[in-house]
């Protein structure tokens, strides 16, 4: 079959697992860190007092807490296909919220402080990668796409 592994070469299904799961792990932690330090007042992510790289507020401090935790969850607590389609429920989630702040920087009321260029670009980075990175763990993606590089 053209999935099985060859001699000397990792699984595919390996590979996606991997893939997902580092991916999941590494931004839930960064963006728990990043819910976090927006509660104390500093240059990356705070109120606009602050005057930070990217503006914050309770609300979407709260937001990068559960989402973090929503890609901790999927790296370790789900396996298979199932960290796949989080990775992609969690990359539309993002993007609707994307679409959300083009049309009203405070999510019409919302969110505490209006988000920044800076805060849009972030979500739709996270949002396309997040997106990628589901796809190609999927079993949507073309297997040699799929494919173990080694």
């Amino acid at each position: 079959m053209a999935d099985q592994p060859v001699a000397g070469q990792r699984s595919p299904m390996f590979a996606n697992l991997h893939l997902a799961q580092v991916y999941g792990a590494i931004l839930g932690i960064l963006l728990v860190a990043m819910g976090l330090l927006g509660f104390v007042s500093n240059p990356v992510v705070s109120d606009p007092s602050a005057h930070p790289i990217f503006v914050s507020g309770t609300v979407q401090n709260l937001g990068y807490l559960i989402i973090g935790a929503l890609f901790i969850y999927v790296a370790f607590g789900l396996s298979g296909n199932q960290q796949a389609l989080g990775l992609l429920s969690i990359g539309v989630l993002i993007g609707l919220f994307v679409v959300g702040t083009f049309l009203s920087n405070t999510l019409y009321g919302i969110l505490d402080n209006p988000v920044n260029r800076a805060d849009q670009l972030l979500h739709a980075l996270i949002a396309v990668a997040t997106l990628l990175v589901g796809w190609l763990t999927s079993n949507m993606a073309p297997a040699s796409l799929r494919r173990s590089s080694q």
